[in-house]
């Protein structure tokens, strides 16, 4: 028994050992410096914006299902910029046929419909990170990645992030404003995990920028390339969303004939992001 114990742990030892060479490596093979701009980005799927043109691009995209020793079938581009409240990301997606969705509901699941994703870790530790995502139709779903959770996926994680799609007779596009506020990470740090993703329902591919090996999940952290930033990125700030309500309680005593009495309320509910996983709800 403890022969068997002991083989067990070096086999997962084994494996762990692996997969931090992996994305040591996979960070040095895959890299992208992301530019600063000082012009407005309009987030509105019209990559016009003079950033666009300049940014460095990811591309060169693999498959990552169903068969990950090839490269994906149809090109895709992402650039990458930011100023001092947000991250920006423009995707350009060719296809020359109609896209597909089945979905146009917040917090779709990405399976079945042709859409764009990044996956990010500020802290690059592989460890925690973030998932946005936006298909054709600009329906978004958000999610923390946590690797030592269940699948690693958070669902209840919910922010206000921007994004546009526009479709064209041989590509789609999306174009994608992150708030730095949403994200949790050191000030300091200049290299982040990232990858980005493609679903083409068509081909019938999931598509990386990294080669992701197909038995992994596609926001695996393990497999993350480097987004540099030259110069330090901005000072997270704090997170916090405000939601007004209104509601009208109606009140009627039929036994002694008493009218309907309205008795209106109003107030806010308050999200505030204490750390990246952890936030306060209020409601006042």
């Amino acid at each position: 028994m403890k022969l068997i114990a002991s083989l067990f742990l070096l086999l997962v030892s084994t494996i762990a050992s692996a997969q931090v060479r992996n994305g040591e490596a996979f960070q040095k093979d895959y890299q992208l410096h992301i530019s600063r701009t000082n012009a407005a980005v309009k987030i509105d799927g019209v990559l016009d914006e003079p950033i666009w043109s300049t940014a460095e691009k990811a591309t060169s995209f693999w498959q990552k299902y169903p068969d990950d020793k090839n490269k994906a079938t149809r090109k895709t581009e992402v650039r990458t910029a930011y100023d001092e409240k947000y991250l920006y990301l423009s995707y350009t997606a060719y296809d020359s046929g109609k896209v597909f969705i089945q979905s146009l509901k917040r917090d779709f699941g990405h399976d079945g419909n042709d859409c764009i994703a990044v996956i990010i870790d500020p802290i690059n530790t592989r460890n925690n990170g973030f998932f946005f995502i936006v298909n054709a139709f600009n329906a978004q779903s958000e999610e923390q990645l946590n690797a030592n959770s269940g699948n690693g996926l958070n669902f209840s994680w919910d922010q206000k992030w921007f994004s546009e799609t526009k479709r064209y007779a041989d590509k789609w596009v999306a174009e994608i404003a992150i708030p730095f506020k949403t994200l949790r990470y050191s000030a300091d740090k200049k290299v982040w995990g990232i990858n980005f993703l493609r679903v083409d329902t068509k081909t019938n591919e999931y598509a990386t920028w990294t080669n992701l090996p197909v038995n992994f999940p596609s926001y695996d952290l393990g497999y993350t390339g480097s987004l540099i930033w030259d110069d330090a990125p901005p000072k997270p700030g704090t997170n916090a969303v405000l939601v007004p309500f209104i509601t009208n309680q109606l009140d009627q005593d039929n036994q002694n004939g008493q009218p309907i009495k309205a008795t209106p309320n109003a107030g806010f509910d308050a999200k505030i992001g204490l750390t990246s996983s952890l936030n306060l709800d209020l409601t006042v």
